[in-house]
């Protein structure tokens, strides 16, 4: 999966939580989806207490061009998911 801006290039977000772009395109494996509205990021920093486990992302919610509403989270590799899609 991807989110992709204006330009083509995929969605990152930095280290102070500013994108690189507006999410306007989500490619999964059914296709590509034109992102109408969006919110976010929403950043999670889970388990600072554990080094192994430690896990930081960011959660979005986007809506598509076919009303179909995603929570999408976008991980510190640099990885998009999607945790649910609802229609």
């Amino acid at each position: 999966m991807n989110v992709l801006a204006p330009t083509g290039a995929p969605v990152a977000v930095d280290e102070r939580g500013t994108l690189s772009g507006n999410p306007l395109v989500l490619i999964d494996d059914y296709g590509r989806h034109r992102i109408t509205e969006w919110a976010g990021p929403w950043p999670i920093d889970e388990r600072t207490w554990d080094p192994g486990r430690h896990r930081r992302a960011c959660r979005f919610q986007a809506v598509d061009d076919a009303q179909g509403a995603w929570l999408l989270v976008l991980d510190e590799g640099g990885s998009w998911w999607a945790a649910g899609r609802y229609d």
